[in-house]
């Protein structure tokens, strides 16, 4: 390699140097090259051992530092252009020195083209943008694992959610990890960054609705006036697929009635609706397919299952009909419930019918049974002293009598009271009854007697939020 001025003869037959320094080399592939510099010696002596790096790395095949894609950054376009052009430089690799803004509008036609949800597009994008332009980040080469305290700011200045700051993190992560799979960095510069613990900053804490709720929310609705240009029958039907099936709003949206079949009783959800972009199908029970049918009866194939001007205003419009029904929208604990508690009502109801986790993980379309359980599964306190009533007398000093029911040798120990396997003979009963309670009276209230433990105190809906954020609610009272 070298650096010269290139000479040539003017007119007058006087030899002239041009003004920029040339660089000259050989390519990969043994050809010599000449690649214009700059007027400045110095930086023109620095591209060329940048390319000398490039040159050596295209030859070995092995991958790019990050000094290098920085360099990559720095050259001219026109040499840019040229190095692209002999081979030396992977085209994918010249994208380095692309603005962010370029390379998030490619990421954004990716995941269209991977048939990924409208809305986790748009909210995903939204994302980076707002973290990049806090960072003051341009290019890929700024990308840096100050991201992280970007967000610790964002949390304690703008008291923004951990749950916020992790969505944040993830689609950030997510488009580091589109560059790394496209050849455009070598490694994601935010491997090395956790999320936040979302159990110690709760926020919203949702709740599920009771059966007796749900019964009266779509009892209340079916009679109630239009509203966001839906009528009280087809909204009462919009909120008992959603508790019945656990579909999201997104989904319910997209619904249109060719996705029906009303002869296996299922609803299709296609992959361009659901938020993991992947087909499946769920059962209906007869009941509300019956109902379907006969509210779709007119309509065409590809129109709107559910249609009305409810597009943004799901909460409201729930909210409005839960008014409607005399149900608060917080519980004593401050718990909220809105659309999204329709979905979890369903993997609770599920629960309490004694459903095997993977059957409900399943029918919720997660990814994991943890998930379910973690995040939609919230069990009242009523429910987990049930389950303790099934754990044998270990009480020291008891009769002998008793401890040998204890043993089942001498009839059943458990009080039948507490038996929830036939639970789910009417789960949904509710639903499909519309306003016709099925729930059962509370029978630990009804035997004081040999009652190992009382509770005083209403649903604790443990999960992805405390239920007792940073100590404003009283505990539950546990005492024998």
């Amino acid at each position: 390699m070298s650096v010269f001025h290139r000479k040539r003869i003017a007119e007058n037959g006087k030899v002239r140097s041009s003004g920029k320094w040339t660089i000259g080399f050989t390519d990969n592939l043994g050809i010599a090259r000449r690649l214009p510099g700059f007027t400045d010696k110095s930086a023109s002596l620095e591209l060329e051992r940048g390319i000398k790096r490039l040159v050596s790395a295209r030859a070995s095949g092995l991958a790019l530092n990050r000094e290098a894609i920085r360099f990559i950054e720095m050259i001219p376009e026109a040499a840019k252009n040229k190095l692209t052009d002999w081979g030396i430089l992977d085209v994918r690799r010249s994208a380095a020195g692309k603005p962010l803004e370029d390379l998030i509008e490619s990421w954004k036609k990716n995941m269209e083209a991977r048939q990924l949800s409208a809305g986790h597009r748009s909210e995903s994008v939204a994302r980076v943008r707002r973290v990049f332009q806090g960072c003051r980040f341009r290019r890929v080469t700024d990308i840096d694992p100050s991201v992280e305290n970007w967000l610790a700011d964002r949390r304690r200045d703008d008291n923004i959610s951990a749950r916020t700051s992790n969505s944040h993190l993830a689609s950030v992560k997510a488009f580091c990890s589109y560059l790394v799979k496209s050849g455009f960095i070598s490694s994601n510069p935010l491997t090395g960054i956790s999320k936040t613990n979302e159990a110690a900053d709760p926020r919203l804490e949702r709740r599920p609705f009771s059966a007796d709720e749900l019964s009266a929310l779509l009892a209340a609705t079916e009679k109630a006036e239009m509203r966001f240009g839906m009528t009280g029958r087809a909204r009462a039907l919009l909120y008992a697929l959603a508790a019945e099936s656990g579909l999201r709003w997104s989904e319910l949206r997209g619904l249109v009635k060719r996705d029906f079949d009303f002869a296996e009783n299922s609803v299709s959800i296609r992959a361009s609706i659901s938020k993991n972009a992947s087909n499946a199908m769920l059962p209906l029970l007869p009941e509300t397919a019956r109902r379907l049918a006969d509210s779709l009866r007119d309509f065409k194939p590809d129109s709107p299952a559910f249609p009305g001007m409810w597009r943004g205003h799901g909460a409201k419009m729930l909210h409005a009909d839960m008014d409607e029904a005399g149900i608060p929208v917080f519980d004593e604990f401050g718990r909220k419930a809105d659309f999204h508690s329709l979905r979890g009502t369903t993997a609770t109801l599920l629960s309490e019918a004694n459903v095997p986790l993977p059957t409900v993980q399943q029918i919720m379309r997660h990814s994991t049974p943890t998930l379910t359980a973690k995040h939609y599964i919230r069990l009242s306190v009523v429910d987990k002293a049930r389950a303790l009533e099934k754990l044998p007398d270990f009480r020291l000093g008891k009769p002998e009598s008793e401890s040998m029911k204890a043993t089942g040798t001498d009839g059943e120990f458990f009080d039948t009271k507490f038996d929830t396997n036939g639970s789910d003979k009417g789960l949904f009963s509710a639903i499909n009854g519309y306003g016709k309670s099925t729930s059962k009276p509370n029978k630990m209230d009804e035997h004081e007697t040999n009652k190992p433990l009382e509770i005083k105190g209403l649903d604790v809906w443990s999960g992805r939020r405390e239920s007792n954020p940073r100590g404003r609610l009283g505990k539950p009272e546990l005492y024998h």
